[in-house]
C-alpha cells in the first residue's frame, strides 16, 4: 500500500484477518510503503498516552540501507541495514539487521522481476515494510578470468564388471572466478557464474563427469557478458 501525503492515516480491515494502515508522511530516504495493524482494540493512534507496544507503525525510514542492486542469481543481503520505525504516538523505534528474521525471497536467487523486498517487523503484529531493490545484469563486465588451480587432468575409470563404467566426479566450485569491470585494473572475486561444455550447462558445478576421454574446452560465463575457457583434460584410466 503506497504511502499517500494527502490523506490521513486510516485503517481498513480486509476478510476480518488484516488491518492495515498507510504512512502519512515520507521522504528520499523512507521506504515506499508501510502497513501495520493495531495490538489492541480502541487505540487512538494520536494520543501521547499510547504505549509504544499499542502503537502503530506510521513510517519507517533508513538509517544505513543494505545492497539494493543486484545481479540475477544473487541472493538479498541484509548485512547493515538500520531503519528508524515512527510511531503514532510520537516516539520512534531504531531497529537493527538481527532483529529481522523474515523477508520476501530470503535465501533466495533473486530474478529479474523482483523490484522491492518485504520486512516483517518481528515484535509488531502485520507491521511491513518495503525496500526497492533492482536486480540486472551488469554491462560494464570486461573481463572474467579463471584461477586454475588442479584442474588441468581428469580420467573415468572402468569399473570390475566389463558392463559398467565409473567416472570420476569433479567438484567445480573450488574454482576461483573473478570479473574486472572496464575502466578498472583489479579483479573482483564472484559466485554466481556459469559452467558450459560447449553448448551445454552444467545444472550443478559440484558433481561433474565426463563420459568421453579427450580435451573439453569448459566455458565459464559471467551473465552471458563475458567468460574464459578452461581446457580439461579427461584421460580414460584402463587399469582393473
Amino acid at each position: 500500500m503506497n504511502i499517500n501525503n494527502k490523506h490521513l492515516c486510516g485503517l481498513l480491515v480486509i476478510a476480518s484477518f488484516v488491518t492495515l494502515m498507510t504512512g502519512c508522511e515520507s521522504n528520499s530516504s523512507a521506504i515506499t510503503s508501510v502497513s501495520s495493524a493495531p495490538i489492541s482494540e480502541g487505540t487512538t493512534t494520536s494520543s501521547a498516552t499510547v504505549s509504544d507496544a499499542e502503537a502503530l507503525v506510521e513510517s519507517v525510514n533508513f538509517t544505513v540501507k543494505p545492497v539494493v542492486s543486484y545481479a540475477p542469481g544473487d541472493v538479498f543481503d541484509i548485512t547493515g541495514m538500520t531503519v528508524k520505525v515512527n510511531l503514532s504516538n510520537g516516539h520512534s523505534k531504531q531497529y537493527f539487521d538481527s532483529d529481522f528474521s523474515s523477508w520476501t525471497h530470503k535465501d533466495e536467487a533473486l530474478t529479474e522481476d523482483v523490484n522491492k523486498i518485504t520486512f516483517a517487523i518481528a515484535d509488531r503484529v502485520y507491521s511491513y515494510f518495503d525496500l526497492p531493490i533492482t536486480v540486472s545484469y551488469a554491462d560494464d563486465i570486461n573481463a572474467v578470468l579463471i584461477e586454475r588451480v588442479k584442474f588441468d587432468q581428469r580420467y573415468y575409470s572402468r569399473s570390475e564388471h566389463p558392463d559398467f563404467r565409473t567416472y570420476e566426479v569433479i567438484d567445480f566450485t573450488y574454482l576461483t572466478v573473478k570479473i574486472q569491470m572496464v575502466g578498472e585494473t583489479d579483479y573482483i572475486e564472484v559466485t554466481n557464474w556459469n559452467l558450459f561444455d560447449g553448448e551445454t550447462e552444467f545444472t550443478n558445478n559440484q558433481f561433474v563427469w565426463f563420459e568421453t576421454a579427450g580435451v573439453h574446452n569448459l566455458v565459464v560465463k559471467y551473465h552471458n557478458k563475458a567468460s574464459d575457457v578452461l581446457a580439461l583434460t579427461v584421460v580414460e584410466n584402463t587399469s582393473r
